[in-house]
């Protein structure tokens, strides 16, 4: 017994943290910068970008090399010569059947024809650009969560408002019920309110999916697994109208949009890449230099089954003369990335013109359709409690209350969806304006 109570309480405490609290907007942006996959991958190529800039770097210093060896040769009789003078052949050298060597070695560069400046240079560049590209990618899934946030908070709020009104709509049922008992009403409003209860339950039940819905969407988004119990945080939705200016957004996109300037950097990246492949029309200058602990060494004479040491050190000169053109064909290519780089900041900046022309229009689009929708509400509560005093009074024919009552619903629901359409049309036309949402 006590042993499943233990097992109990361990798949207890290894349970979500969201089945437990709810979760709120900036939760979910934490969640989405710890387990999103996309930001993931992005984070990663930055920091393979930084190691290729270090990896660079370490060329402009001494490279240390080590080499130890083992030969056996095969068996060899030894170096002898005969003298006429002596009967027997002298011996000069005996062979030695095992070599052993150790080296030490470094190698320095001292002129590479720029390579190595330009191709530092040009890593630097990238990893300015990949970190720009991660800024980018965040942003976008920032925004992307808080869109699948807030269509949660959209789906629920519909659901809510189609529950209020089957609880109202239920309570008319009863009344008319009582009424047609009495003889005050027809069993054909009876029947309509039947029917348009049915209605609003089918309602019910495509809301109820669409919560769910939404709510995968955004686990998914912020890295946890499916689950129905989760609750949000919801936040406020009043509107905040701002008087933007489309050429303000423009430029402020122009200064601040991380994939702008993320080409820009490519552009400088090829241009070090272009300077580097020309470094090959120069030669290369190192310095190195050696150290032999080996047995036995060569450089004693006569050689004996011993380790000795020697050392060397020196200048070295390469210089590919002819290449058969290879050199100018690789500047070439170079000189092209470089022009197709500039060719898409040209598109990029296009694209974000148009970005920021749309998300202005659509959050204008969305700012009119929350007036309208609140005037339409304040309109139809109106004409909803007129109804409901002439239905109570016999005035009114239960068809009359049911439309009342359905244009009432559609109008809340309307005006809820226009004003979270209108907080997510905002927070996409600060994102196509260079603005971090995090």
């Amino acid at each position: 017994m006590l042993k499943r109570v233990l097992i109990l309480l361990l798949i207890a405490s290894t349970l979500p943290l969201f089945a437990q609290e709810k979760l709120s907007l900036d939760k979910c942006i934490e969640l989405a910068f710890k387990n999103n996959e996309k930001i993931q991958i992005s984070y990663a190529t930055f920091l393979k970008s930084k190691a290729a800039r270090g990896e660079v770097s370490s060329m402009f210093y001494p490279k240390l090399t080590f080499n130890a060896a083992y030969t056996r040769l095969s068996d060899v009789p030894d170096f002898e010569i005969l003298v006429p003078i002596f009967p027997a052949p002298i011996t000069v050298q005996e062979s030695i059947l095992n070599n052993y060597s150790l080296k030490l070695g470094f190698i320095q560069p001292l002129f590479t024809g720029f390579k190595l400046s330009s191709l530092k240079n040009a890593a630097g560049y990238k990893s300015e650009a990949a970190e720009l590209d991660y800024n980018a990618k965040t942003n976008q899934v920032i925004f992307d969560v808080l869109r699948a946030y807030y269509n949660v908070v959209k789906a629920l709020s519909v659901e809510q408002i189609i529950d209020k009104n089957i609880n109202g709509l239920s309570q008319h049922l009863e009344d008319t019920k009582a009424f047609l008992e009495n003889g005050l009403v027809t069993y054909n409003d009876y029947l309509k309110l039947q029917v348009e209860l049915s209605k609003l339950k089918l309602r019910k039940i495509d809301a109820s999916n669409a919560v769910k819905l939404s709510k995968n969407n955004l686990l998914l988004l912020i890295g946890l697994p499916p689950e129905e119990n989760m609750e949000l945080e919801q936040s406020e939705t009043k509107i905040t109208n701002h008087d933007y200016k489309l050429s303000e957004l423009k430029s402020e996109a122009y200064k601040n949009r991380p994939e702008l300037k993320s080409i820009e950097r490519g552009i400088a990246a090829a241009d070090e890449f272009a300077e580097s492949k020309k470094a090959e029309y120069y030669p290369n200058i190192y310095l190195f230099g050696n150290f032999y602990y080996s047995r036995p060494n060569q450089r004693y004479m006569p050689l004996k089954d011993e380790f000795n040491e020697t050392w060397d050190a020196g200048i070295s000169l390469q210089w590919e003369l002819w290449n058969w053109g290879g050199t100018s064909a690789r500047v070439e290519q170079a000189n092209q990335d470089k022009f197709i780089a500039e060719k898409n900041k040209t598109l990029v900046a296009n694209m974000i013109e148009t970005e920021v022309l749309n998300a202005y229009l659509k959050y204008e689009s969305e700012l009119q359709k929350v007036n309208v929708n609140e005037e339409a509400v304040s309109s139809a509560k109106e004409n909803y409690r007129l109804m409901d005093e002439r239905y109570k009074n016999q005035l009114a024919t239960g068809t009359e209350l049911v439309d009342a009552e359905t244009m009432l619903l559609d109008a809340e629901i309307n005006l809820y969806n226009a004003r979270i359409d209108q907080k997510i049309a905002e927070a996409e036309l600060k994102k196509v304006s260079g603005v971090k949402l995090y």
